[in-house]
């Protein structure tokens, strides 16, 4: 699923570049093409973006509940051994 709508999405980006080139601007079929596509393609690539920063926050926030939980564990038995914490993010 994800390379599919990854290709629609590079898709996308080269919809806009078009709208850059001066040979689409001069070509008023073709100008009229691209943009109705962009438009249709916009919805989706924006809820896919939106989806992709999402995951990545979600995966950040397990990583650092992850952490937490060791360092919650970690920290009474190093103690119990009579060593010092451990150091997180080159604390």
């Amino acid at each position: 699923m994800d390379d599919k709508l990854q290709e629609i999405e590079h898709k996308f980006d080269r919809l806009t570049a078009n709208f850059g080139d001066p040979t689409v601007l001069a070509d008023q079929a073709r100008f009229k093409a691209v943009s109705k596509e962009h438009a249709q393609l916009k919805p989706l690539v924006e809820t896919y973006r939106d989806f992709k920063r999402v995951r990545a926050e979600l995966r950040e926030n397990q990583a650092l509940k992850f952490l937490r939980n060791l360092h919650k564990f970690e920290v009474p038995q190093r103690r119990k051994r009579g060593l010092p914490p451990p150091v997180l993010f080159g604390d």
